[in-house]
């Protein structure tokens, strides 16, 4: 049982395609940025937002590193 198209449909259907391929080629590069930048960069700014153990948000690190004298 073979599905007959119209030609207007088949259009509509090829047209569609045309328009996610370029997104399609970009997903790959994209998602390796994603990976190799931005998450390292979110990790760290997460983890000096930290202090020690601890699990709520502190900006010790930071006031440490603008007033040490060193």
């Amino acid at each position: 049982m073979a599905m007959v198209l119209s030609k207007q449909t088949k259009r509509a259907v090829i047209g569609r395609r045309q328009k996610l391929t370029p997104y399609l080629l970009v997903l790959p590069a994209f998602l390796v940025v994603i990976g190799l930048i931005v998450y390292p960069v979110l990790t760290a700014v997460n983890l000096s937002l930290h202090s020690g153990s601890a699990t709520r948000l502190t900006g010790a690190n930071y006031r440490y590193f603008l007033t040490d004298p060193v």
